[in-house]
């Protein structure tokens, strides 16, 4: 409001003065970037992708001091680290077989024995009416079997013999007929007188 003005009417006590808000602060600008000086870029966070252990060394570097460390040794030393090896070797088999035998233990121990309960006398009897019940049965299988064999052999005698004599049949009722030639007639005729 305009401060000169000669209106009384308005109360000066109500007007409060606003104070300006002062101006945001801006960031300096940064200096051109030269290849010495460079900003620091935080890196984006990433999920790190884990990589499945491989066995033996990392691909790529080769480990030359144990070649230039076993080939400056001597005979005498590398007999020795033979020995070392070997004893290394021995007392790690020595390890696991301990812990095999504690394991073994274990299970040993864990092993509940149950005894078997006694059979009580109806057991026993439906074990033996079962036992009978199966002999009976193959003995009844058997015979049945037998039987069948009989009649498929008496069957089959039957039906050669049958076929037998009727071939037998057809040859004495067939052969003279074919024997009885004219000439044959007369000379049966003439053994007959």
């Amino acid at each position: 409001m305009n401060e000169e003005s000669d209106d009384e009417s308005v109360a000066t006590e109500d007007i409060k003065e606003i104070e300006p808000e002062p101006e945001p602060v801006t960031a300096p600008e940064p200096a051109p970037q030269t290849e010495e000086t460079k900003p620091e870029i935080e890196p984006e966070p990433q999920t790190e992708v884990i990589q499945p252990k491989r066995r033996g060394r990392p691909r790529g570097k080769k480990n030359t001091d144990i070649c230039q460390t076993i080939g400056s040794l001597t005979k005498a030393e590398l007999v020795d680290l033979i020995h070392k090896q070997h004893s290394v070797l021995k007392e790690h088999d020595a390890e696991r077989e301990k812990i095999r035998t504690e394991l073994r233990q274990k299970i040993e121990n864990t092993k509940v024995v149950r005894e078997k309960k006694p059979r009580t006398k109806k057991q026993q009897e439906a074990t033996q009416k079962l036992v009978e019940r199966n002999k009976a049965r193959r003995k009844l299988k058997a015979d049945t079997l037998k039987q069948t064999v009989k009649q498929e052999v008496r069957d089959d005698l039957n039906r050669d013999i049958s076929d037998l004599v009727q071939d037998e049949i057809v040859k004495i009722i067939q052969e003279p007929l074919r024997s009885l030639t004219p000439e044959r007639i007369r000379k049966v005729k003439v053994l007959k007188k």
